[in-house]
């Protein structure tokens, strides 16, 4: 059986593994990236209800907080101080980014890496220039050269320009020339909610030496973003995926204010992200919550949202799961080598999806809702042991198995703790 990843804290900065697909701490070991999306964290909290959201997610088991450098909507933090006193030029306001500091000085004291959009673009990119922009890179390049947990994150949630690329290139030159030397990525727009897979920093920015991993926003149904992960996965030369932003997790379905449709009950959440991480080959992924992303959600919603029980599914029971194999050599079981029948429509939510060990130790197949599957038990190095995993509680049970001629045949259980029908089937060999 494949062994466990290390549990102990990250020794940062991360750097991009050899072969490209994952991330890993400064002595090697693979980072796993489990993100929990906050874009005002650095804002619309005083300084103890960020460092009580922080506890709440390190607690948890996320490893990453994902958040915004700069206010939406010039908006002032919550002592009263906006980012910039020039939005063309960006001239930092000192008291915005001491506080700022405080913040991710909570997010390295519990372990945490913080992925940084430095400027979220559909709030700056009408005022800002490419000179304030590149002179604020470098400021900011500089302030936070020794913060090894800080990714740096290039654009934010806007169709791409190629009228925008020397803004892009000012920016994340001006990091670099401040002496900013951690990983770097650049934040994509998602297109229309179910009318899209997504888009990626690839699709535009994949030869950028600037750009250390990909990331990937879309929502659709499961199969599709899996399949636009898996887009990523096979390029040349390979970077690491993040699948950033896939559903948030509401209640309601749908942002309260706005009302566009990116967000999606616990099961939608769970399939999202263990289809793309699985079937698609994402490093990870951004969970979150319409009262914890958005910027003007009151005390009495974000705080009951940090409660919501995906986080649980995501932040503990998954990241578990995946500690107790070695995941880092997972890869997409794109041939059907592993997973032999019961894949389901393949852009649809029921899509099965299945990975494997490079070196056959272990698979890991998610199945979206009640099935019967087929494995096959050759593609293994050695006889296999089956394990159904509960996403929703983390509880592990026996799967009973039906051999022939090399075919291991499977039906999931009828229901989860939550009364969903989605599993998790671990297989591993004997040592």
């Amino acid at each position: 059986m494949a062994l466990a990843a290390s549990t102990g804290a990250a020794e940062f900065p991360l750097k991009v593994s050899r072969d490209g697909r994952y991330l890993t701490d400064a002595g090697d070991t693979p980072f796993l990236f489990v993100g929990d999306t906050h874009w005002p964290l650095l804002w619309h909290y005083s300084l103890d209800e960020a460092r009580e959201i922080i506890d709440d997610r390190a607690d948890k088991g996320f490893t990453v907080m994902l958040l915004s450098v700069g206010a939406f909507s010039d908006r002032p933090n919550a002592e009263g101080h906006r980012s910039f006193s020039d939005r063309a030029k960006l001239t930092p306001i000192e008291e915005y980014f001491t506080h700022a500091d405080r913040v991710l000085d909570h997010i390295e004291a519990r372990g945490m890496a913080a992925y940084a959009v430095a400027l979220w673009w559909n709030q700056f990119n009408r005022q800002a220039t490419v000179e304030g922009i590149g002179e604020y890179g470098r400021w900011l390049g500089e302030r936070w050269a020794d913060r090894a947990n800080v990714l740096w994150v290039i654009g934010g949630d806007t169709p791409y320009r190629e009228s925008d690329l020397a803004s892009y290139r000012a920016l994340a030159n001006g990091i670099r020339a401040g002496g900013g030397k951690q990983l770097m990525s650049w934040h994509p727009h998602g297109g229309g909610p179910m009318r899209s897979a997504g888009h990626s920093s690839s699709e535009y920015l994949h030869d950028e030496p600037w750009l250390d991993f990909s990331s990937v926003q879309g929502h659709a149904e499961g199969g599709r973003m899996a399949a636009r992960v898996l887009e990523d996965y096979r390029l040349a030369p390979a970077k690491p995926v993040l699948m950033v932003e896939p559903w948030y997790y509401w209640t309601e379905l749908k942002d309260p204010r706005f009302g566009f449709p990116i967000h999606a009950p616990e099961l939608r959440i769970r399939q999202s992200m263990y289809q793309t991480r699985l079937g698609g080959g994402s490093m990870g992924e951004g969970h979150g919550a319409w009262p914890l992303w958005f910027h003007d959600s009151s005390e009495e919603q974000w705080r009951a949202a940090l409660q919501q029980k995906s986080a649980t599914h995501i932040g503990t029971h998954m990241a578990n799961l995946l500690r107790q194999v070695e995941w880092w050599k997972l890869e997409p079981d794109t041939e059907g080598q592993v997973l032999t029948a019961g894949a389901g429509n393949p852009n649809g939510w029921d899509r099965t999806v299945a990975a494997g060990a490079r070196d056959r130790s272990f698979a890991l197949v998610y199945v979206a809702d009640q099935t019967e599957l087929a494995i096959d038990g050759t593609w293994f190095q050695g006889p296999v042991r089956a394990t159904w995993h509960d996403p929703t509680n983390g509880s592990m049970q026996p799967a009973q198995v039906t051999h022939a001629d090399g075919e291991l045949t499977f039906t999931s259980p009828n229901a989860n703790h939550e009364g969903d029908g989605d599993f998790v089937l671990l297989l591993t060999t004997s040592d």
